[in-house]
């Protein structure tokens, strides 16, 4: 069983096709996903969302730039980009999930700014992560799900929660103003 919206990700599109290899009959009811729920919690408006990133943990010394470089040619782009934070800081898919903290985020998207900044490739990413605006969802569709927006230094200081996603949102309209300022301090 496979919970959310179950044809979302490749993996489990690779599980239907390795039942329909192996003649096990399935059945796809689809749900609600973090990734809705993320997008209907922040606020903003659903069709002004670019592409999803997930930010990885460093692992050793490898440190991804492409999920900041899509996040940054969104916000080029004028769409806000959801950034769900990796679950498994060794990588392997063994151990039990340690999902990503807020202050672990924001220190990953320095990072990776100060290495894209350093490269002469990767021209045009504003290294100031912190001072960007986002809006930090925890533990959404649970009980004690919360939704909370700032800047990123702001919101990488708030404890609590388990499981955390963050949106960044780029040239929000009126309407979207305003839904971010409710959500400050909450």
């Amino acid at each position: 069983m496979v919970v959310g919206d179950p044809m979302q990700a490749t993996t489990h599109i690779d599980l239907e096709a390795r039942c329909m290899e192996q003649g096990v009959s399935f059945e796809v009811v689809p749900g609600m996903s973090a990734t809705s729920l993320a997008v209907s919690l922040s606020g903003l408006q659903s069709y002004k969302f670019g592409r999803q990133v997930t930010l990885p943990y460093p692992y050793g010394q490898y440190l991804a730039t492409s999920p900041l470089e899509m996040i940054n040619a969104n916000r080029n782009s004028g769409l806000h980009t959801l950034v769900l934070l990796d679950l498994d800081p060794t990588g392997m898919g063994f151990d039990l999930p340690t999902p990503m903290s807020p202050e672990q985020a924001v220190s990953v998207l320095e990072r990776m700014a100060k290495r894209a900044q350093e490269s002469e490739a990767r021209e045009g990413i504003d290294a100031d992560v912190r001072e960007w605006e986002g809006i930090l969802l925890s533990d959404i569709g649970t009980s004690s799900q919360r939704v909370s927006s700032g800047s990123l230094d702001e919101l990488s200081a708030i404890e609590g929660g388990y499981v955390h996603t963050i949106v960044i949102p780029s040239n929000m309209s009126d309407n979207e103003k305003d839904a971010f300022c409710r959500r400050k301090g909450s």
